[in-house]
């Protein structure tokens, strides 16, 4: 496995682990603008561990292979929690 798709592995897999943990923690904090606020407190400290984790890549790498995933791991599992 090359170090790029090594790279890409980690990035989506903390990202997806850490949007369902944050959409869990969004149906308990009750009103959906602190849930917001959370979930983009935890998605700029995500994208900080990520680069961490796989070294300085671009912007752009950044924002497809972490925030993005994270968002949506996160707003999929706070809506369907939150419909129960």
């Amino acid at each position: 496995m090359d170090q790029e798709s090594r790279h890409l592995k980690i990035s989506i897999g903390l990202n997806i682990l850490l949007g369902v943990l944050m959409g869990w923690v969004s149906t308990m904090l009750g009103r959906g603008l602190y849930a917001i606020a959370a979930a983009l407190l935890v998605a700029y400290v995500a994208s900080r561990i990520t680069m961490m984790i796989v070294g300085k890549k671009g912007v752009g790498w950044l924002f497809g292979n972490a925030v993005v995933i994270f968002l949506f791991a996160w707003f999929d599992v706070w809506v369907l929690l939150i419909n129960m």
